[in-house]
């Protein structure tokens, strides 16, 4: 079995792992059958929950189309009403509604997620009923991420209003983004978001990367299994010391703000030897390889890795820095930033002895040429 009760010897970075995901898990079923889940109802939702539902979807559908009336937007505001119907697609006007839609109809997925226990399963359901339809969706209509930013810097709904100490949050939310690039935010998420659209060479990207996402999670179920081959090629017990040593890495219990550099450079440098001792281990880099590398990967490293994207990213941390710190000095974390982003080329990450990864490059570079 590779579900939540496999058993584990108690070691620090797995054990953690494990925990975590059965606390979550039991917290998300418990929450869903006594708040929100109804077997008897159609749509699988209790009637509180029907209700409210019913609400927003008048609120994120009536101004799908036509000019915005801002006594019935309560919840986007006008401006962000707007923002989506000026989108180069007339039927994008309608992504929050769509999106919503999801949402709406997903009792019946969240009773799925309840009573499953696989991870690797739990992880095809959410892929498949969340993810899919909604990257289909922002892959078709990209100006939602500068539409969404819109609605953000530009907030005229109500719903301060409606919450509990709404008026002390407003000022609170308004100096927040205030102060955040949110042009350099929406257009890192944007490309982030986008590199994973389209097709190459008849394959579609998106849905590959979420292949790669199953096969990663049950990769972390094998090694919560005490029966699975601990040599095995698909499981972290394989190098379960760097592991447990990434793991431990992410402490910051310890770390005041002046040693955040030194922070920062542990956390990359454990990635970075956890990574190369699976990806560059010659007897599994050929699996690493079918399983997670092909065209749609590199291409997405690429489009991640580029110098354009790099200081986009640096950028943000920046800016996110200066917002949740009191010191204003961003540290010197450069190098190890750069450090990172050696991974994003498995060719020269793991050298010359290992060909597998030149040879999907050579052959993806043949297809695109």
């Amino acid at each position: 079995s590779s579900g939540i009760n496999a058993e584990w010897p108690l070691r620090p970075g797995f054990d953690s792992m494990r925990e975590s995901f059965v606390m979550f898990k039991l917290g998300f079923d418990f929450y869903m059958d006594n708040n929100v889940l109804e077997p008897s109802t159609a749509s699988g939702f209790t009637a509180d929950v029907e209700q409210a539902l019913a609400y927003v979807e008048q609120q994120l559908c009536v101004h799908a189309v036509g000019e915005c009336d801002p006594t019935d937007s309560v919840i986007l505001g006008c401006n962000c009403v707007n923002a989506f119907q000026e989108q180069s697609k007339i039927e994008c006007a309608a992504v929050p509604c769509t999106l919503f839609s999801i949402v709406k109809s997903s009792g019946p997925v969240l009773k799925q997620l309840v009573e499953e226990d696989s991870w690797e399963r739990l992880a095809e359901i959410v892929l498949d009923n969340f993810y899919i339809p909604v990257t289909t969706i922002l892959c078709y209509c990209p100006g939602a991420f500068s539409a969404t930013a819109t609605c953000a810097a530009d907030y005229d709904g109500q719903l301060f209003m409606f919450m509990e100490n709404g008026t002390d949050i407003e000022p609170v939310y308004r100096e927040v983004i205030d102060k955040l690039d949110l042009d350099t935010i929406t257009e890192v998420v944007e490309t982030l978001f986008t590199a994973s659209c389209g097709e190459i060479d008849g394959v579609n990207c998106y849905r590959r990367h979420a292949e790669t996402i199953v096969e990663t999670v049950r990769i972390l179920a094998n090694s919560v299994n005490t029966e699975y081959d601990p040599t095995a090629c698909d499981t972290i017990k394989r190098h379960q010391a760097l592991f447990e040593d990434y793991m431990n890495a992410w402490d910051y219990s310890t770390v005041d703000s002046t040693e955040l550099k030194k922070y920062v450079n542990r956390l990359v440098n454990a990635f970075l030897n956890m990574e190369r001792a699976n990806i560059c281990d010659e007897d599994c880099a050929e699996y690493f390889a079918d399983t997670f590398y092909g065209c749609c990967a590199k291409h997405a490293m690429e489009v991640f890795s580029s110098d354009r994207m790099q200081r986009k990213v640096m950028k943000v941390l920046k800016n996110v820095y200066k917002l949740v710190s009191n010191d204003e000095k961003f540290p010197n974390v450069n190098k190890a930033i750069k450090k990172y982003y050696s991974i994003y080329d498995f060719e020269k990450f793991c050298g010359s002895d290992i060909t597998v990864y030149k040879e999907v490059n050579d052959m993806c570079d043949a297809i695109v040429a």
